[in-house]
């Protein structure tokens, strides 16, 4: 098998997983931070806004955090398995495998950027036509949550592309 083609597969794999690893660890962390937002307003004015702001921060945190949770044990074993097949010599296997999941995880992100974009809306409207404190609250945690959702898929689709040509070009190379 091409030597210079396993290389240049597991070198995209590494990076493709390594920004990965990284896009989790900082969703973590922004997590975190939104939720010491999230409670130093409540623990300062105790009323309605603090109250719906936590509460969708909350929802966003939950669902941000578990999602890359589970993001980085699937990646962790799915990057040992793929560098495990190149080793043993499956490099086109894993190559059209890899380029096959990556489309699919490509053809998510306008669904993602949609969905952000209408909750956005709802939560602006929301707030535009009801006055009250919670509703208020509740709004601008749902248009941070949406933000930071069309932020992240900003980075990890382009990454995503960046692999995909990666493992394509890899692929191309081999035949040739």
């Amino acid at each position: 098998m091409n030597d210079a083609r396993v290389l240049q597969l597991s070198q995209a794999i590494q990076r493709y997983f390594d920004g990965e690893k990284g896009e989790m660890l900082a969703i973590l962390a922004g997590s975190l931070a939104m939720l010491i937002l999230a409670a130093g307003l409540f623990i300062h004015f105790r009323d309605g806004f603090a109250r719906g702001f936590g509460l969708a921060v909350l929802a966003g945190v939950l669902l941000f955090s578990s999602a890359a949770t589970s993001l980085l044990l699937r990646d962790r074993a799915l990057q040992a398995v793929l560098l495990e097949e190149l080793r043993s010599g499956a490099t086109e296997g894993v190559a059209a495998r890899e380029s096959d999941r990556i489309g699919v995880v490509i053809s998510k992100y306008p669904a993602y950027r949609y969905a952000s974009v209408v909750l956005g809306a709802i939560a602006l409207a929301a707030a535009a036509w009801i006055s009250r404190g919670w509703v208020m609250g509740s709004a601008v945690g749902v248009l941070l949550i949406a933000a930071a959702q069309l932020t992240i898929d900003h980075y990890s689709e382009a990454r995503a592309r960046a692999y995909l040509q990666q493992v394509w070009h890899g692929s191309s190379a081999a035949q040739s």
